[in-house]
Parts: C-alpha cells; structure tokens; sequence
C-alpha cells in the first residue's frame, strides 16, 4: 500500500476544487461531482491512477482508487438507506460517489450539507451495528463455499455484517471474482 498512499498524498498536495453549486434549499455551498473528476482526473492520469465505482447490492456505493503501476487500491463506502424512488437513489449516488471521492483525497469540503435535500425531514437513518466480517468469519466462509454463489455471500454479508474492501476482495479471490466481473 506504500505507492499508492504516496500517489494519494501527492494528490492531496495539488488538488484545490472550489465549490461550483449552491443548494437552493440550505443556501449552502458545494463542489459538484463534475468538478471533482474535472480536477482529479488529470492528476490521477498523470500518476497512473484510475477511480471506478459500483453501487453494492442495493446498500450503498464504493468507489475505488487503483494505481496501474503497483495494482494497490484504496476504497471508500458510502451507505444508502432503503430509497426507494430511482431518481432519489441516483442523486444519493452520486452524492456518495462525491462524498468518497472528498474522503478518499482529503479535499475541504466545508458546509456541504445538500444531501439533507435528498430526505424527507421526518426520514430518520436506522441506527444499528452491524458486525464486522473478520478472519474467523472468512475462514467460516471458506468451508461453506461450495453452498453458496458469490452473489449470495454478498448480500448475506451486506445485510448482516461491515465489511472493509480488503475483506472484499479476499472474497472475490475466493470466488474467482474480478472487479471488472462486477461490471457484467
């Protein structure tokens, strides 16, 4: 993981987005997914990295920073809760692909609150822990295998447990899944 935090970090130092949009509702300032790619894109190509994201078995959206060079990554998550509506999902989305990608680069991003425009006032976010998918539980998995498709694993372990990407990935791994399986 060296490389890439070295490449993250250089990035850090040179990346400077100004927020572009107001919220109408909030009277609050924030930088727009379009400004951040606008800026991180050409640092990230001149480094050799790339940025992809997916949207996890109906609970949220990881993106996910590759350098080509080492093939380390770094991700982050973003959790969605229960939106049923297709327009109001993709706009939460988005916004956690925006939100990943200011934690991910350390980008200032003060006063942004417009995802409150996304949820009705009343809405309250479940408030529960969930367990952690460790080493005793991959190793669990790794017995049962042959029972269960990659894609049931995945929503079991969704609906049940946090998982870090690194534990996703082992799982991946064990499942014969690439990422760009995912894209299918």
């Amino acid at each position: 993981m060296k490389e890439i935090f070295k490449k993250i970090k250089e990035v850090w130092d040179l990346i400077s987005v100004k927020k572009d949009w107001e919220n109408p509702y909030y009277g609050s300032k924030y930088m727009t997914l379009d400004a951040i790619m606008e800026k991180l894109e050409p640092l990230l190509n001149e480094r050799g990295m790339m940025i992809y994201n997916y949207v996890l078995a109906q609970w949220g959206v990881r993106t996910i920073v590759m350098d080509m060079e080492s093939g380390e990554t770094i991700g982050s998550d973003f959790v969605v809760n229960e939106i049923k509506d297709p327009q109001q999902l993709w706009k939460v989305i988005t916004y956690g692909r925006r939100y990943n990608l200011v934690s991910i680069f350390n980008i200032l991003a003060d006063e942004d609150d417009d995802a409150q425009s996304f949820y009705d006032e009343n809405w309250k976010a479940k408030k529960y822990t969930k367990r952690i998918f460790d080493m005793k539980a991959f190793e669990n998995l790794k017995k049962k295998k042959d029972k269960y498709t990659y894609e049931q694993v995945m929503k079991e372990i969704s609906d049940n447990y946090s998982i870090d990407t690194e534990m996703e990935e082992k799982i991946m791994d064990l499942y014969g899944i690439t990422p760009a399986d995912l894209f299918k």
